[in-house]
């Protein structure tokens, strides 16, 4: 098994869900930036106040169907 699914497996058993993971790659193929910038903007993006709220948003409606 390679590192990440290892990674990612370890994560699960943990609890966290890995089923979608962004990378780098998907700012840079859109964006010229160098990696650090690139893990920056998905941070930032990732921890945003909106996507924080939708992503709650989305659990309670899907618990209540």
């Amino acid at each position: 098994m390679d590192k990440i699914k290892q990674a990612k497996a370890i994560l699960k058993e943990a609890g966290y869900c890995t089923g979608s993971l962004w990378h780098i790659k998907d700012v840079k193929q859109y964006h010229e930036c160098t990696d650090d910038e690139a893990y920056d903007i998905l941070e930032q993006v990732l921890n945003s106040d909106w996507i924080t709220e939708q992503i709650f948003q989305e659990i309670d409606d899907t618990t209540k169907i």
